[in-house]
Parts: C-alpha cells; structure tokens; sequence
C-alpha cells in the first residue's frame, strides 16, 4: 500500500494505530540494527494488522547535499522488516546526483527500485 492510501487510512482509524509519518522510524537508519524497537514494531504491527500485511518498507532517512561539480547529491536510506517478528529482512542506502533534489532522489530510487518509464 503506497503512502497517500495509508495515511487515509491511519486517519480513518485515529486511535487504534499511530500516524505513518510520526512513527520514529529514523532510527532503522542504523546499519546495526537487526531488529525493530518495540514501540516502532508495535506500531508498525497493528499498522499493518489494518491492511492484512506483514512485510513493511520504511523510508527511514533522505539527506541532500552539494557534490564538487554542483549536483545535488541524495543519500536515502530504506529498510524492509518483517512487521510480526520485528527482524530487518533488508536495508539499502542509494546514493545518486541529479540537478534538482527531486531528480536526485529519483535516481536514488531508481538505483532501488527500477521502473519501466
């Protein structure tokens, strides 16, 4: 369920599960961790509950910067985790340049997740 979906839905059942985009999930950004916190997996459990899922994948960080040549540089880190269990099953840290921050976050996610065009 991509985002816009399940933020309409986090809202339609206010109280029985946390806000999607105020859940702490920077922390998964941590290359050493191999299990979700507690409160992040409880939330992410009954999250998930909602739509019949398991299998969760977080945007945890975006950073931008400035590359020598002036291309804006976008450093994203995701991670998948199994929702019931709380085990990292996979994390990725693409990296690419692009002239906007939008084109560069773009790339970064076409580095991740290759999409006919």
């Amino acid at each position: 369920m991509l985002p816009p979906r399940l933020r309409k839905l986090a809202r339609r059942a206010a109280g029985l599960v946390d806000d999607p985009d105020g859940m702490g999930q920077a922390m998964l950004r941590s290359p050493k961790l191999k299990e979700v916190p507690d409160q992040l997996r409880a939330s992410l459990r009954n999250l998930t509950a909602m739509v019949n899922g398991r299998i969760v994948f977080v945007p945890a960080a975006l950073g931008f910067g400035r590359e020598p040549s002036g291309q804006v540089r976008a450093e994203l880190s995701l991670v998948a985790a199994d929702a019931r269990s709380g085990r990292i099953l996979w994390r990725s840290v693409p990296v690419a340049t692009g002239a906007t921050p939008s084109a560069a976050l773009a790339s970064a996610m076409a580095a991740v997740l290759p999409l006919d065009q």
